[in-house]
């Protein structure tokens, strides 16, 4: 039988169920928005339907922008809700369980701010009890927001919830288990101090409050441009990529002018022959004009190097970032969009040996990985010259949209001087070259 929950709330799906609790969305009808509802059934007993009242009413108490709002609370006898803010039902066990842990400069701010949630419940006297990736929700148009409230009291403690926090807070910048090696050694853009802290959070040697003070004077390792999202907000507006269409289209693709034009790239260099060089290298007349990392972890990957891509000098080139562990056990890969002012018949490049890569395409930019076609796949060969490899491959006639280089694997390169070293890799892509 389902709760005779005041008439304002419209019981709409359920959820599923955390420990004793019953989760749903529901609608406020007075209010016109969706709420959370969690309840207990009737087979829960008097003492734990008081428990869960007091709970609610000391949470009600605490405000906090990393809590959810507890908009009311009751009880028909039979069941005993409480009704709190809906934030859209993504927990960062959904991110993880899609690919998508939580970016650097996302969770330096949330894993600080929900420490800090943490310390005030502790301060009020609550015990969550029940931190996990289920029990903190993160989507893009919120905060990220701890959850869960009002589970069973058994075995619960100041130090565990700490301890809980922390280890949830790790799996959500790794994406691994709780046995992988420190964030830091992952990625470049994790800082050390966010291990120590988090260590020590597990580890029992922190309070909330201190937790959240060291993550939040932990500095940023990111190099990239800010602001970029998975959403691809960061690519130049396709308004824009329509106005350098048209542009093209008015004043012909060969053109040339002294002006520079909007969105090339430089000029190549004209004296940068080496003396064994026989040969001078030359830009085709197919031209990049929009370049960009697509990154899932939106932590930067050498952005400033990307033009040396398509300058037309072969013996300079952008660089991933150094990974401390194959990067497929970070994220799916990392890769470069390229918008053309024509449609190309073959593309080739050269690249670090042992370098996995995908060439995709898509006509507009898609919202996920994958929204974009595989053209063709494979791994850079050993050969060429300075230690890469070349890839040629004929393409498909695409007219228009983005092309994508998307990197899968990254060779290993070599060990640090760490005792006990570490293994790091990475990869140089050394010129890209669309021909037609």
């Amino acid at each position: 039988m389902a709760a005779a929950l005041p008439s304002r709330y419209q019981l709409e799906i359920r959820l599923g169920r955390d420990h004793d609790v019953e989760e749903w969305l529901a609608t406020d009808l007075t209010l016109d928005r969706p709420v959370l509802v969690r309840m207990l059934g009737p087979e829960v007993g008097p003492d734990r339907r008081r428990q869960f009242l007091s709970d609610i009413r000391t949470l009600a108490a605490v405000s906090h922008t990393h809590l959810l709002d507890v908009y009311g609370a009751g009880t028909d006898g039979d069941h005993t809700w409480m009704v709190a803010e809906w934030t859209g039902g993504v927990t960062v066990a959904d991110r993880l369980e899609a690919g998508s842990p939580m970016p650097i400069d996302e969770f330096l701010p949330n894993a600080a701010g929900l420490a800090e949630a943490l310390s005030r419940l502790h301060d009020a006297g609550i015990v969550h009890g029940s931190i996990g990736p289920d029990a903190i929700s993160f989507s893009a148009a919120h905060p990220a927001k701890l959850k869960s409230f009002a589970t069973p009291p058994d075995d619960r403690s100041l130090e565990g919830d700490v301890a809980d926090l922390a280890r949830t807070l790790q799996t959500a910048l790794t994406g691994l288990g709780p046995d992988a090696p420190p964030p830091s050694q992952l990625s470049d853009a994790v800082h050390n101090s966010v291990d120590e802290a988090l260590a020590a959070g597990i580890s029992g040697r922190l309070s909330a409050g201190e937790l959240a003070s060291r993550l939040r004077t932990a500095p940023s390792m990111r190099t990239g441009r800010p602001g970029r999202r998975w959403s691809w907000r960061w690519v130049v507006p396709a308004g824009a990529l329509g106005l350098v269409a048209m542009l093209i289209t008015l004043f012909g693709p060969f053109g040339r002018s002294e002006a520079a034009q909007p969105f090339a790239l430089p000029e190549p260099p004209t004296t940068t022959i080496a003396p064994t060089t026989t040969t001078t290298t030359t830009l085709p007349d197919l031209r990049v004009i929009v370049i960009d990392v697509l990154d899932p972890s939106e932590d930067g990957e050498r952005d400033a190097d990307l033009p040396l891509l398509a300058d037309g000098d072969p013996a300079t080139g952008w660089r991933t970032e150094r990974y401390f562990a194959p990067i497929s056990l970070i994220k799916p890969g990392v890769g470069v969009t390229f918008v053309l002012d024509q449609i190309p018949a073959s593309l080739s490049f050269d690249a670090s040996p042992g370098t996995a890569f995908e060439i995709r395409w898509a006509e507009t930019l898609p919202g996920t990985l994958d929204g974009w076609e595989v053209i063709e796949s494979g791994t850079v060969p050993l050969g060429g010259t300075a230690g890469s490899g070349t890839v040629e491959t004929a393409l498909p006639e695409r007219a228009g949209g983005f092309w994508l280089l998307w990197l899968t694997d990254l060779p290993l390169q070599g060990e640090t001087g760490d005792d006990p070293p570490r293994s790091f890799y990475y990869s140089f892509v050394f010129e890209v070259r669309f021909t037609r």
